[in-house]
């Protein structure tokens, strides 16, 4: 095993003694600190795992890497295990997070696009683009439907996830907007009859 390309702890969960760390070996490995024993073998990606994260109870732990895949590991059982592959991504997976309330997790790289899925069925939940370059980092505001992205474009982008408080903007905004309009601002929100 060398040393760590990335890690992570559980975050305020009853099992803050775990992290997990990934290698440029390809895999992922996991240490209880309260234990003398020798890190367990998690899992394994085809390539260099870039970014790890835990979900509030400690219970899954997702892991994206240069094999273009977001991984998601069981971690309720004695041995770890995979629970799902999320290979929809055309470069390297540079950063994943959970949202505070465990329903989404987000995942982004070298193809300037952010995926977010349902965490529980990890059913599409929405794509964003609009970087020009790599992202290297994600994080969900913990008090709003908010997520944010930081590229190496320079830009840091702030990305509001609920449709019905975008809905709520774009008409404020362009009350009497156009189809193309309101394509243009929300392409994939549906515009409303009327604006009120």
């Amino acid at each position: 095993m060398r040393s760590p390309s990335c890690w992570t702890r559980t975050p305020g969960c009853p099992d803050e003694h775990r992290i997990a760390f990934g290698d440029d070996v390809n895999e992922i490995h996991q240490l209880d600190l309260s234990s003398p024993a020798p890190p367990i073998l998690v899992g394994q990606h085809a390539d260099s795992v870039r970014s790890l994260t835990y979900d509030h109870t400690g219970r899954r732990l997702a892991s994206a890497s240069d094999d273009h895949e977001v991984k998601v590991w069981d971690m309720t059982a004695p041995k770890p295990h995979l629970a799902r592959t999320l290979a929809e991504f055309t470069a390297a997976v540079r950063t994943i997070a959970y949202s505070r309330d465990d329903k989404l997790l987000a995942a982004a790289g070298r193809d300037t696009t952010i995926r977010i899925w349902k965490a529980t069925t990890y059913e599409p939940y929405a794509t964003l683009t609009g970087h020009q370059n790599m992202i290297e980092s994600l994080a969900f505001n913990p008090h709003r439907d908010q997520l944010a992205s930081a590229a190496i474009d320079g830009t840091v982008r702030l990305w509001v996830l609920d449709t019905n408080t975008v809905r709520a903007r774009v008409c404020s905004t362009l009350r009497h907007a156009s189809p193309t309009d309101w394509k243009r601002y929300a392409p994939t929100i549906s515009q409303p009859d009327h604006c009120t």
